[in-house]
């Protein structure tokens, strides 16, 4: 990141935080930069210099998005009409005039943190830093994340059987994550009635070179 700014970071002390939310703020006054990677614009940054990247749009701390509660907690399907929020009669601090920069992931993201959260953000795109191999490329869609709910992989499979009758023959949806140690019990098997019957490969714990070989094709 600090490359990609046009600065060295060669030299630069770095800390991955992984504290209490409460603790963070303290923590960050030390720092030049404090880099908050984590959608949580409620969280204040007390560095030198404060930024923010919104990795994916949320529910405000302000609302309850009863779409996705039901689906994290019962792991019911999420309709894919627009997100179902209440307002609580609460609201969190919002942070955000303390960070001197806010990023977002894609254009959608851009649209949203403006409608939702007044801010202009800069879009810029995650990557990986790795030489993908020489493989052909293949008709796929890949769905690559850790396999929890949160994850949104029972969604993907939803608005995939409902695309695949108009989509080419030979496209198919790839699923790939982990497993061990995050999926709650069930959530594999309802995935893999879920996609009984369509293209869908699920992938589970697949070696990292499989990966790579799955983002290069």
């Amino acid at each position: 990141w600090l490359e990609w700014h046009g600065r060295d970071g060669g030299g630069a002390k770095r800390l991955a935080v992984s504290r209490p939310a409460s603790e963070i703020p303290r923590l960050s006054e030390s720092f030049d930069l404090f880099f908050n990677t984590h959608n949580t614009y409620w969280i204040e940054g007390r560095a030198r210099t404060n930024w923010l990247y919104c990795q994916f749009p949320i529910p405000l701390r302000r609302e309850l998005d009863v779409r996705l509660l039901l689906h994290r907690r019962l792991h019911l399907p999420i309709p894919m009409a627009r997100t179902f929020v209440l307002p609580l009669p609460f609201k969190r601090p919002n942070h955000l005039a303390g960070y001197r920069r806010v990023f977002c992931n894609s254009t959608f993201s851009k649209s949203w943190i403006r409608r939702r959260l007044e801010v202009d953000a800069e879009v810029l795109p995650l990557f990986s830093d790795f030489e993908p191999p020489q493989v052909p490329k293949e008709p796929i869609v890949l769905h690559l994340a850790r396999i929890v709910p949160d994850k949104g992989a029972m969604l993907c499979v939803e608005a995939w059987r409902r695309m695949e009758p108009s989509l080419p023959g030979e496209w198919r949806l790839v699923i790939a994550g982990a497993t061990q140690g995050w999926t709650p019990a069930g959530y594999v098997r309802e995935l893999q009635s879920a996609a009984q019957g369509s293209r869908i490969d699920l992938r589970f714990d697949i070696p990292h070179d499989e990966v790579r070989k799955l983002m290069a094709q």
